[in-house]
């Protein structure tokens, strides 16, 4: 429900101009420590103001969210909370006004003030644990509940996303320079506990379905002349069996490479619908895959047939002490006002192999990295605690045998570049409606070869979020606490704090946020040609599919 300016949005319009000013002065001290830099990292001082005097009473006034933790520790704990839930506040509130969030906190301080309901599955543990954490929230078994404030379910639910209004495009970015407009663009709720939110996209699948993102990056590198083979295997999309055209293209190069003697090792999958590596083959005889892709076998519950994706398999793959691994990356999606923004995580993993790799075995354990299959293998944990390994252990065995190279320079850009391109390509068609809060997680997996490129894989949707070693225990829990400061708590803040023994034990949000905003539609979707839909896919199809079968990854 949304009201026009009053004396509160009045009040609110003063205070967020001040904190805009202070931002750009802080930017501006950032850009001159980085002209001078020190030897320790920056620290900032708690400057005293009436906060110190009543702090409780206090609280919400506008606080930096900079704080020397260091300092802080020796303060009283009561005016330690106090800092540290302003700060938190401070942070929600600037992520809000960025995605032009405008949401009164509640004035009622009685607990909790919205409802989630949490479905089974994928760790769902750790999702509920994590509400719990709020004491503004509180959790339902009725998935049917009426005033669900937020629906976080595995699979996408378009009977819910249907209750969510569609978001208008905001036409002028809010700056320094449009400050006098503030009135005309801002909307005031003084209800959150009405809105809704759901924690999947529509249309997610052209990201997530394997020929609808070849389909979509294929014809985004041809819309800015790029062959989008250099950044995806070399792909071909079946779905007509023997008799399909690009069947017969893939005949012809299969038979250019046996003459020329070259590897000639495939990766066969379905087009869609498929997980954890099931149904997926390493072959390289043409007899062998032309018996799968001509099976002319339907979708038990769509009665579609099934299509396939051929893709060139990497054959010189980058190594790990002798064995093969691909590299889990995040990014999260969320909409909200109209806008699509994306945000990259900065921490992810590396999955390795079991056994060491050769291309004279096609053992699935050999070459397939993910969970499912390695799990299953007599020495799954033989080397690494559940098979990961961390970026900074990745970037030290890498530095120690490729002199001149690094992770973090030569892998890591590759990665975000690649995955900005996936947005840019489909920014246009995922979320056609715009719905008004919507946010998604996505897992993206990658691999390198020897000369260092990097390669997309594929992307998930309800990426596995299940703790199987040290390393995830760290960077999965954080990744989704990360997830609610950014898509969450800016809608649905807490109306206050009245008790430090409060359970909420916030850490500083800045220096422990790992989300960067790396795509806003509001820029640079403007810079970019919207990509048409391939008219060789059905793409209504893919969706009815999707929505009735994803699953995790």
């Amino acid at each position: 429900m949304q009201y026009e300016i009053n004396e509160k949005s009045k009040t609110y319009k003063n205070n967020t101009i001040e904190t805009l000013t202070n931002i750009k002065q802080q930017q501006q001290d950032n850009k001159q420590l980085k002209k001078h830099p020190q030897p320790a990292r920056l620290q900032f001082q708690i400057k005293r103001s009436k906060l110190f005097n009543n702090p409780l009473e206090n609280l919400g006034i506008s606080y930096p969210i900079y704080y020397d933790t260091s300092s802080l520790s020796k303060l009283d704990k009561q005016i330690q909370f106090a800092i540290k839930i302003s700060a938190y506040k401070d942070f929600i509130s600037s992520i809000a006004f960025q995605n032009s969030i405008f949401v009164e906190a509640p004035s009622d301080k009685n607990y909790p003030l919205y409802k989630a309901y949490v479905g089974k599955g994928n760790n769902s543990q750790l999702i509920r644990m994590i509400f719990k954490k709020r004491t503004w929230w509180t959790l339902t078994d009725q998935k049917e509940d009426s005033i669900i404030n937020i629906l976080w379910t595995q699979l996408r639910s378009q009977k819910f996303l249907d209750q969510l209004n569609n978001g208008e495009t905001i036409k002028n970015t809010l700056t320094m320079n449009t400050i006098q407009s503030f009135e005309k663009n801002i909307k005031i709720n003084n209800f959150p506990h009405l809105l809704k939110m759901h924690n999947h996209l529509e249309d997610n699948f052209h990201l997530t379905n394997k020929k609808a993102l070849f389909y979509n990056m294929r014809s985004y590198y041809q819309s800015i002349g790029k062959n989008v083979f250099q950044y995806l295997p070399l792909t071909f999309h079946i779905q007509e069996g023997k008799e399909d055209s690009e069947y017969i293209k893939f005949k012809e190069y299969f038979q250019e490479q046996q003459k020329k003697n070259q590897p000639n090792i495939w990766i066969i999958k379905p087009g869609e619908i498929t997980n954890r590596g099931c149904g997926i083959k390493v072959l390289n005889d043409i007899y062998s895959i032309q018996l799968i892709i001509d099976s002319k076998e339907t979708h038990a519950i769509s009665g579609i047939r099934k299509t396939y994706i051929i893709q060139k398999y990497i054959e010189n793959p980058l190594l790990y002490q002798k064995r093969k691994f691909d590299i889990r990356c995040y990014y999260l999606l969320t909409t909200f006002n109209g806008n699509l923004k994306a945000y990259w995580y900065q921490e992810g993993y590396v999955r390795t192999s079991s056994q060491e790799f050769t291309v004279k075995n096609f053992n699935k354990n050999i070459h397939l990295t993910n969970d499912a299959i390695q799990n299953k293998d007599d020495t799954y944990g033989k080397y690494e605690i559940g098979n990961k390994v961390s970026y900074c252990d990745m970037n030290k065995y890498i530095q120690q045998n490729y002199p001149n190279k690094d992770f973090y320079y030569n892998i890591l850009p590759q990665m975000k570049n690649i995955a900005k391109d996936t947005l840019n390509a489909v920014y246009a068609k995922i979320d056609p409606f715009r719905k008004e809060n919507t946010l998604e997680i996505y897992g993206l997996d990658f691999m390198v070869d020897q000369q260092f490129n990097v390669w997309l894989i594929e992307i998930n949707t309800n990426p596995a979020l299940d703790i199987c070693s040290p390393l995830l225990s760290k960077i999965i829990p954080e990744m989704i606490e990360n997830t609610f400061r950014i898509a969450i708590d800016p809608v649905f803040p807490p109306a206050g704090f009245t008790n430090f023994k409060n359970n909420f034990n916030i850490d500083n949000p800045l220096e422990n946020n790992k989300y960067e905003l790396f795509f806003d539609e509001l820029t640079d979707g403007n810079n970019m040609k919207i990509i048409e839909n391939d008219q060789k896919l059905n793409w209504d199809t893919i969706n009815k599919e999707e929505e009735k079968l994803e699953e995790n990854e």
